[in-house]
């Protein structure tokens, strides 16, 4: 009996979802390539998923960056609510900036005095989901995790913490460093366990945005992909299924590994980056890059979707990021083209009514 027929191939173009699913010789940032030899890679899988239905809604990342707080996220939150019956917007997700990285169970109180609980009951009061976002391998140097547990962190081969930033050559050299952890320890696991059940079950929130999920990779000791590409497999698979009816996205994550073992994958990279705003000279080049690259990776990544929903990023049309009209159009029709997640990155309560009327709009039409 012949059991290929029953198997289905599928060829990943790009290591992770911020990589180029295209050749290119500029290998910058190096968290987008592959510290291994081979990137691409052509699976036979026997993987049937029922997908979950595409969400919508809105993420704090691309308006305010880490300068969030609760009063930011309920203004925008009340907004959705009220103005439902023009966008159909479900989920509200707090991005990075409402605690240090690893300290996932210590909540910057002075941002959010009331503990994320307290806003995720809020939030769906307003007959919203609340989301969350975590880099679960990620430990800010500064954080109070750091400091406890610095034996569950990876380190290089001079006995220095390895970083994960991953951006240039001289990161050592950047003040700002994200520790990694080590994943194939027994005790990181089940902290990470604890940390995820946390978020789910007491505090309440529905969805989870995993970030920069390719850190385990760039563990010194491993000299080929197996190894990590296990690590990342059980642990997605591990919450996938304990945590059925919350929605998993994977952002910054090797592609091969978490096939059908997330809700919804990254295909590019971040479309604007917010510290970047009213800086039209510098903006125009990024752009011109992050739209090109969304445009390629979702032509060479689309027969993904039968494994999750694709994620080409957030829809922005305020101009103080620096696209011009046609760009935004550009954006919209992929968004649309991905079939996939439409999530919103503006400043809604302050967006121009017009810049609703004339794109948002067009976008769920």
């Amino acid at each position: 009996m012949n059991n290929k027929k029953n198997l289905s191939k599928i060829e990943i173009k790009g290591w992770q979802s911020w990589s180029p699913a295209y050749p290119t010789k500029i290998k910058i940032p190096i968290r987008n390539f592959s510290p291994f030899a081979k990137a691409d890679s052509a699976y036979l899988t026997k993987i049937k998923i029922k997908l979950k239905p595409a969400p919508t809604g809105w993420c704090s990342w691309y308006a305010f960056g880490q300068n969030i707080n609760s009063n930011i996220i309920i203004n925008q939150a009340e907004w959705i609510a009220k103005n439902k019956n023009l966008l159909p917007l479900d989920y509200v997700i707090i991005d990075e900036g409402w605690t240090s990285r690893g300290d996932w169970l210590k909540p910057n109180l002075s941002k959010f005095p009331q503990g994320m609980k307290i806003l995720a009951q809020k939030i769906k009061k307003l007959g919203l989901k609340p989301g969350l976002w975590i880099s679960p391998f990620l430990v800010s140097s500064n954080s109070i995790f750091a400091q406890k547990h610095a034996d569950w962190l990876i380190k290089n081969k001079d006995g220095s913490f390895l970083d994960g930033n991953k951006l240039i050559p001289i990161d050592n050299l950047l003040p700002r460093k994200n520790w990694v952890l080590n994943l194939g320890l027994k005790d990181v696991q089940d902290y990470l366990v604890n940390v995820i059940d946390t978020l789910i079950n007491d505090w309440g929130y529905q969805l989870l945005k995993l970030d920069f999920l390719y850190a385990q990779h760039f563990n010194p000791d491993f000299s080929d992909a197996e190894f990590p590409d296990k690590l990342l497999a059980d642990f997605l698979k591990r919450i996938k299924k304990t945590y059925p009816r919350v929605y998993f996205i994977a952002c910054g994550c090797p592609l091969a590994p978490a096939l059908g073992s997330t809700d919804a994958m990254r295909i590019s990279e971040d479309i604007v980056i917010p510290y970047l705003r009213n800086i039209p000279i510098l903006n125009s080049f990024i752009h011109k890059k992050t739209l090109g690259q969304l445009e390629q990776n979702l032509k060479l990544r689309k027969e993904t979707k039968k494994f999750w929903q694709l994620d080409p990023d957030v829809f922005i049309c305020d101009r103080s990021y620096g696209l011009n009209e046609s760009q935004i159009y550009r954006l919209l029709n992929l968004i649309k083209e991905a079939d996939g997640l439409k999530f919103l990155g503006d400043d809604l309560v302050n967006l121009d009514t017009k810049l609703i009327k004339k794109y948002i709009l067009k976008l769920f039409s």
